[in-house]
Protein backbone atom coordinates (compact mmCIF):
# COMPACT_ATOMS: atom_id res chain seq x y z
CA UNK A 1 0.00 0.00 0.00
CA UNK A 2 1.31 3.44 -0.91
CA UNK A 3 2.01 5.95 1.84
CA UNK A 4 -0.69 8.64 1.85
CA UNK A 5 1.93 11.36 1.92
CA UNK A 6 3.30 10.18 -1.44
CA UNK A 7 0.22 11.55 -3.21
CA UNK A 8 0.44 15.04 -4.64
CA UNK A 9 -2.89 16.84 -4.85
CA UNK A 10 -3.76 20.51 -4.69
CA UNK A 11 -4.99 21.66 -1.30
CA UNK A 12 -8.66 22.48 -0.93
CA UNK A 13 -8.75 26.25 -1.16
CA UNK A 14 -12.32 27.14 -2.09
CA UNK A 15 -15.54 25.90 -3.62
CA UNK A 16 -13.84 26.13 -7.02
CA UNK A 17 -11.68 23.07 -6.45
CA UNK A 18 -13.97 21.21 -4.01
CA UNK A 19 -15.34 18.68 -6.53
CA UNK A 20 -11.94 17.56 -7.85
CA UNK A 21 -10.30 17.69 -4.41
CA UNK A 22 -13.10 15.55 -3.00
CA UNK A 23 -12.56 12.88 -5.67
CA UNK A 24 -8.79 12.84 -5.15
CA UNK A 25 -9.03 12.65 -1.37
CA UNK A 26 -11.71 9.98 -1.53
CA UNK A 27 -9.37 7.86 -3.70
CA UNK A 28 -6.49 8.36 -1.27
CA UNK A 29 -8.61 7.53 1.76
CA UNK A 30 -10.11 4.46 0.10
CA UNK A 31 -6.66 3.22 -0.87
CA UNK A 32 -5.55 3.68 2.75
CA UNK A 33 -8.72 1.89 3.94
CA UNK A 34 -9.82 4.97 5.89
CA UNK A 35 -12.86 6.15 3.93
CA UNK A 36 -15.35 4.30 6.18
CA UNK A 37 -14.18 6.41 9.12
CA UNK A 38 -14.62 9.66 7.19
CA UNK A 39 -18.00 8.71 5.72
CA UNK A 40 -19.30 7.74 9.15
CA UNK A 41 -20.04 4.17 8.06
CA UNK A 42 -17.63 2.83 10.68
CA UNK A 43 -18.53 4.37 14.01
CA UNK A 44 -16.56 4.18 17.23
CA UNK A 45 -17.83 1.57 19.66
CA UNK A 46 -18.79 2.59 23.16
CA UNK A 47 -17.02 1.29 26.22
CA UNK A 48 -18.63 -1.59 28.06
CA UNK A 49 -20.12 -0.93 31.48
CA UNK A 50 -18.61 -2.13 34.75
CA UNK A 51 -20.80 -5.25 34.76
CA UNK A 52 -19.06 -6.63 31.67
CA UNK A 53 -16.41 -9.31 31.78
CA UNK A 54 -12.88 -7.97 32.35
CA UNK A 55 -11.52 -9.61 29.17
CA UNK A 56 -14.45 -8.29 27.13
CA UNK A 57 -13.85 -4.78 28.49
CA UNK A 58 -10.16 -4.99 27.61
CA UNK A 59 -10.95 -6.25 24.10
CA UNK A 60 -13.46 -3.43 23.60
CA UNK A 61 -10.91 -0.85 24.80
CA UNK A 62 -8.43 -2.19 22.23
CA UNK A 63 -11.06 -1.92 19.48
CA UNK A 64 -11.82 1.66 20.50
CA UNK A 65 -8.11 2.49 20.55
CA UNK A 66 -7.65 0.98 17.07
CA UNK A 67 -10.64 2.91 15.74
CA UNK A 68 -9.31 6.16 17.24
CA UNK A 69 -5.86 5.67 15.70
CA UNK A 70 -7.28 5.08 12.21
CA UNK A 71 -9.78 7.93 12.51
CA UNK A 72 -6.99 10.30 13.54
CA UNK A 73 -4.99 9.22 10.47
CA UNK A 74 -7.98 10.09 8.31
CA UNK A 75 -8.45 13.42 10.08
CA UNK A 76 -4.76 14.22 9.66
CA UNK A 77 -5.02 13.48 5.93
CA UNK A 78 -7.89 15.93 5.63
CA UNK A 79 -5.99 18.58 7.60
CA UNK A 80 -2.87 18.12 5.45
CA UNK A 81 -4.71 18.60 2.17
CA UNK A 82 -6.65 21.75 2.92
CA UNK A 83 -5.35 25.31 2.65
CA UNK A 84 -4.74 27.24 5.86
CA UNK A 85 -7.77 29.43 5.20
CA UNK A 86 -9.92 26.28 5.18
CA UNK A 87 -8.15 24.56 8.07
CA UNK A 88 -9.34 27.19 10.53
CA UNK A 89 -12.91 25.94 10.02
CA UNK A 90 -12.15 22.27 10.71
CA UNK A 91 -9.24 22.38 13.15
CA UNK A 92 -11.54 21.78 16.14
CA UNK A 93 -13.09 18.64 14.61
CA UNK A 94 -12.76 15.66 16.93
CA UNK A 95 -13.28 13.05 14.20
CA UNK A 96 -12.62 12.80 10.49
CA UNK A 97 -16.38 12.48 9.93
CA UNK A 98 -17.00 15.79 11.72
CA UNK A 99 -14.39 17.53 9.55
CA UNK A 100 -15.85 16.02 6.37
CA UNK A 101 -19.40 17.07 7.29
CA UNK A 102 -18.20 20.63 7.88
CA UNK A 103 -16.42 20.75 4.51
CA UNK A 104 -19.48 19.34 2.74
CA UNK A 105 -21.67 21.94 4.42
CA UNK A 106 -19.31 24.70 3.32
CA UNK A 107 -18.64 23.60 -0.27
CA UNK A 108 -21.19 21.06 -1.49
CA UNK A 109 -23.97 22.67 -3.46
CA UNK A 110 -27.35 21.44 -2.24
CA UNK A 111 -30.99 22.11 -2.94
CA UNK A 112 -31.86 25.32 -4.74
CA UNK A 113 -28.23 26.45 -4.76
CA UNK A 114 -27.23 23.34 -6.71
CA UNK A 115 -29.93 24.05 -9.29
CA UNK A 116 -28.84 27.68 -9.64
CA UNK A 117 -25.19 26.66 -10.03
CA UNK A 118 -26.08 24.06 -12.67
CA UNK A 119 -28.13 26.63 -14.60
CA UNK A 120 -25.32 29.19 -14.44
CA UNK A 121 -22.82 26.61 -15.65
CA UNK A 122 -25.10 25.60 -18.52
CA UNK A 123 -25.97 29.14 -19.64
CA UNK A 124 -22.40 30.39 -19.32
CA UNK A 125 -20.90 27.51 -21.29
CA UNK A 126 -19.12 28.56 -24.47
CA UNK A 127 -18.12 26.19 -27.24
CA UNK A 128 -14.96 27.33 -29.01
CA UNK A 129 -15.10 27.60 -32.79
CA UNK A 130 -12.59 24.78 -33.38
CA UNK A 131 -14.16 22.51 -30.73
CA UNK A 132 -16.37 19.55 -31.66
CA UNK A 133 -19.94 20.34 -30.59
CA UNK A 134 -20.70 16.73 -29.62
CA UNK A 135 -17.68 16.64 -27.30
CA UNK A 136 -18.67 19.99 -25.85
CA UNK A 137 -22.20 18.85 -25.06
Amino acid sequence: MTNMLDYKIDALASAENWQMWKVHLLDILMNAELWNYVSGDLKCLTALDDKADKDAKKAREEEIKGWTVKDQKALTAIWLWVADKVLIYIKAAKTSHDAWKKLKTMYEAQGVLAIVQACCKMFCAVCMEDQDIEEFI
